[in-house]
């Protein structure tokens, strides 16, 4: 009788502790149906009758071999490229996602009736239709005439740069790894410092499409070592000529006399003689650049000393010979 009066008092307790879970558990799973009604039907109006879904809401997606991975923009298997549906219902192919940054080129596909326009570092670039860009720099692409809609962004790097200071993927992308020369360095869910100068390799996937991606660039926030020779006077005034130095293999130089481009013939052995007002210009791949501003005054080169030596002797000569020749004459 014992046993069996325990065995009901056990029964008794255990059924208690199940009727308080359930009434602590009831609130909270009604609470997130109604939130997930809220969600899910939060939108007031008709629905498209075609596809039974909120009018323009990614129904371009719903196609075999597409995959929606935000809001305005999807994945075309087919193509391997990204696509962005746009109001007119035409459609935006890319190569590159919206907040992408790559090393290489980026391939646009556009065939709608709308202008196309596209701006690198906010100058408009020439590009009808489809295109492929190279050049290093902040794209963005529009589309529309008089009130150009922005439809994505993204970023193209050469093999080193200064441009980037920090790597935020785009959305619906995960970092999965980072690394600096060659040792592994911090990273966020989102986003890699970039800031110091090193051989970056960023590792990142977009779980909705399956697929891999890695950004490899080398961050050089240093100038080049420009270097020039000439003799400084008393006045600032450089009274010599200029032999730019200094420069490595894949730097370019600029040079500006009183305002106007100087041509230079090849950036190695450059000497600048003529007397005015420069500004010379170095920048190597990555972006960086380093600037001097100098004046060249009038001063006596060695063909002008020569010059005036000859002219002197010459001189020299001439009278001497008249002297000679008077006195040779007196003898007489």
């Amino acid at each position: 009788m014992k046993k069996r009066s325990l065995n009901r008092k056990a029964l008794r307790a255990l059924s208690a502790l199940l009727l308080l879970f359930l009434l602590l558990a009831l609130p909270a799973m009604a609470e997130g149906e109604e939130s997930g009604e809220e969600d899910e039907f939060s939108y007031v109006g008709e629905l498209d009758p075609e596809t039974g879904d909120v009018p323009g809401r990614a129904s371009s997606f719903s196609e075999a071999g597409r995959a929606e991975i935000s809001p305005g923009m999807g994945y075309d298997a087919a193509r391997e490229q990204f696509v962005f549906p746009l109001t007119d219902g035409t459609e935006l192919f890319s190569s590159a996602a919206d907040g992408m940054i790559v090393t290489g080129r980026v391939i646009l596909d556009y065939t709608g009736p709308s202008a196309l326009t596209v701006y690198r570092n906010g100058e408009a670039v020439n590009l009808a239709g489809a295109g492929e860009l190279r050049d290093p720099g902040v794209y963005a692409v529009a589309v529309g005439s008089e009130t150009a809609a922005r439809v994505c962004s993204f970023t193209i790097l050469g093999p080193s740069t200064n441009l980037i200071h920090a790597y935020t993927v785009p959305e619906g992308f995960l970092l999965r790894g980072a690394e600096r020369d060659g040792e592994e360095i911090e990273y966020s869910r989102y986003t890699v410092e970039m800031e110091q100068e090193g051989k970056y390799v960023v590792r990142y996937r977009c779980p909705l499409i399956d697929k891999d991606y890695t950004l490899s660039v080398v961050i050089d926030r240093t100038p080049p070592n420009l270097i020039l020779s000439g003799t400084v006077g008393r006045d600032g005034g450089v009274h010599s000529a200029v032999q730019v130095l200094g420069l490595e293999p894949g730097d370019a130089l600029y040079v500006t006399r009183d305002g106007e481009p100087v041509r230079l013939n090849t950036a190695d052995d450059v000497v600048l003689t003529d007397t005015g007002v420069y500004t010379v210009t170095a920048a190597d791949a990555a972006g960086n650049t380093v600037k001097y501003d100098f004046t060249i005054m009038l001063y006596l080169n060695t063909n002008a000393v020569m010059f005036i030596l000859l002219f002197a002797a010459v001189v020299a000569s001439v009278f001497i010979y008249a002297f000679w020749k008077r006195k040779s004459l007196k003898v007489r």
